[in-house]
C-alpha cells in the first residue's frame, strides 16, 4: 500500500524555521485533514474461500456461474465459456468459484456499475475472464467473432 503525505502551509501554520514538517500530535494544518487508517486487504484466495459458493457442490456452482454470466453475456457466449471452463480448468473444484470471484470483483467497480451493457459485456470478456483469471494461473480466451468468418460460396452443384 502506498501513502501520499501532503503538507499544507498557510499564514496561520507557517513552515517551521528548522524545516521540520508537521508531526503527529501537533495541531491540524487544515480543517479538511483526513486521517485514513490502512485497511486490511484480503488476498484473492482468502476472498474465494469466504464465498458462499465455495462449499456448494460443483453442480450448484456451475448453475450459479451460468446464471451470473448470463446477466452480462449473450447466450452463445455463456455456452462457449462454460464449455471452456469444463475443458480448460479440468473441472477443478475451485474453477467455477474462481470465475465467479473475478466477475464479482468486476461488479464492485464504480465504472462497471455505471457502464453500458456493452461496456459491462466487454469488461467481463476482455478483463475478468481473460486477464483477472490469470491471478489463479489460467484464463479464458474470447470466442471468435462470427461476423469475421467468411461465407463459403456454393460450388456449381449447389453444395
Amino acid at each position: 500500500m502506498s501513502s501520499i503525505i501532503i503538507y499544507i502551509y498557510t499564514k496561520d501554520y507557517p513552515k517551521a524555521d528548522n524545516g521540520k514538517p508537521w508531526q503527529k500530535g501537533d495541531e491540524a494544518l487544515s480543517p479538511y485533514e483526513v486521517i485514513a487508517e490502512p485497511k486490511e486487504r484480503l488476498t484473492i484466495y482468502e476472498r474465494l474461500r469466504q464465498s458462499p459458493w465455495y462449499t456448494a457442490s460443483q453442480d450448484i456452482q456451475e448453475q450459479a456461474l451460468e446464471t451470473l454470466l448470463s446477466h452480462y453475456l449473450h447466450e452463445d457466449e455463456v455456452k462457449h465459456y462454460m464449455r471452456l471452463i469444463r475443458l480448460k480448468a479440468g473441472r477443478n473444484y475451485d474453477s467455477y468459484v474462481q470465475v465467479m470471484q473475478v466477475v464479482q470483483d468486476k461488479e464492485k467497480q464504480p465504472k462497471f456499475k455505471n457502464g453500458t451493457d456493452s461496456y459491462r459485456r466487454n469488461s467481463i470478456i476482455r478483463y475478468a475472464l481473460q486477464k483477472n483469471l490469470q491471478e489463479f494461473g489460467w484464463s479464458l480466451e474470447p470466442m471468435e467473432n462470427k461476423k469475421s468468418w467468411k461465407a463459403v460460396e456454393p460450388d456449381l452443384f449447389g453444395r
